[in-house]
């Protein structure tokens, strides 16, 4: 038996084919078109591609934007907004002939670290990505967690901090703003009132060479994700909360101050009791989370 998992970026479309056993055997990856009919070809091209080598019996499908899973409409993609109100089972219909499951990207990427990474073995579990924005997936008792009607687990639209910047989704201060790359970047700037085309990863070597600047950009950012993840400690009582996307990889400088607050505002019972851990499966987590999922979502109705 073999599966398919596709996750869909604003950027990237990365694909994979796993075995029964959930085993990575062929990977591919495309840029991302920018209208629906090019998207919609690439997504049964690259159906075709993985179905060359064995049948497939279902394809998991992940995707960036909040998904009403009542009616399977797409209401807001901010990367694709050609998307904006697409009725995605009825869009995937017309380029994948086989069974096919979809669900929020991030959803998805911590359904591959629940599954074959960092969460191996726990049942609570917090799945966040911090890079550009913030994605995140809830596992509780085993299950993924989607809310009423698909729009649950958006840790990176919780607010922790009030007064701070505009976000897409509507509200402002949220954890996307206030403790993304992007932000790392906006912290920078405004500390040393330059105006440059820099990214985090920039910022970062700049801390490592001793900028204060850079090392306060980061702090800045820490202190705001530590709010956020102690909030969640509080709320959920995880056992492991795992981390991971390009923001992560600066470590100290982003770690430090998020602890330092974790300690000050998280319940001592539960703080004991919860692990912090990097990621383990990187950018192949979301493919890999969407063609399990199919997996073990599909096999009873094929």
């Amino acid at each position: 038996m073999s599966w398919i998992g596709i996750d869909i970026g604003g950027t990237y479309i990365k694909s994979c084919f796993i075995d029964e056993k959930g085993n990575i055997k062929n990977e591919h990856n495309e840029p991302t078109p920018k209208d629906l009919k090019s998207l919609q070809r690439k997504i049964s091209e690259i159906y075709l591609i993985h179905s060359k080598i064995k049948k497939p019996l279902g394809v998991g499908i992940g995707i960036a934007g909040f998904i009403d899973m009542r009616e399977w409409v797409l209401r807001r993609s901010p990367n694709m907004r050609f998307l904006d109100g697409i009725n995605l089972m009825d869009f995937f219909k017309e380029a994948i002939d086989i069974p096919f499951t979809i669900d929020n990207d991030a959803n998805m990427a911590a359904w591959g670290e629940y599954r074959k990474g960092a969460g191996i073995g726990v049942k609570n579990m917090v799945h966040i990505t911090l890079g550009t924005g913030v994605g995140s997936g809830i596992i509780i008792e085993g299950n993924l967690f989607h809310g009423s009607s698909g729009f649950g687990a958006e840790f990176g639209h919780t607010v922790v901090n009030p007064d701070g910047l505009p976000c897409n989704c509507g509200g402002r201060g949220c954890v996307e703003t206030e403790a993304s790359a992007s932000k790392i970047v906006r912290n920078y700037l405004k500390l040393t009132g330059k105006n440059e085309d820099i990214t985090s990863e920039d910022v970062y070597k700049l801390a490592k060479k001793g900028d204060t600047n850079a090392v306060e950009a980061f702090r800045i950012a820490g202190y705001y994700l530590g709010i956020g993840l102690s909030n969640l400690i509080n709320l959920l009582n995880p056992e492991i909360i795992v981390l991971g996307g390009g923001v992560i990889s600066a470590g100290d400088f982003i770690m430090k101050p998020v602890m330092e607050e974790i300690e000050k505002r998280a319940i001592r019972f539960s703080l004991e009791n919860v692990k912090i851990v990097p990621a383990l499966l990187g950018n192949k987590a979301g493919m890999l989370g969407s063609a399990l999922w199919a997996m073990e979502n599909l096999i009873e109705k094929i």
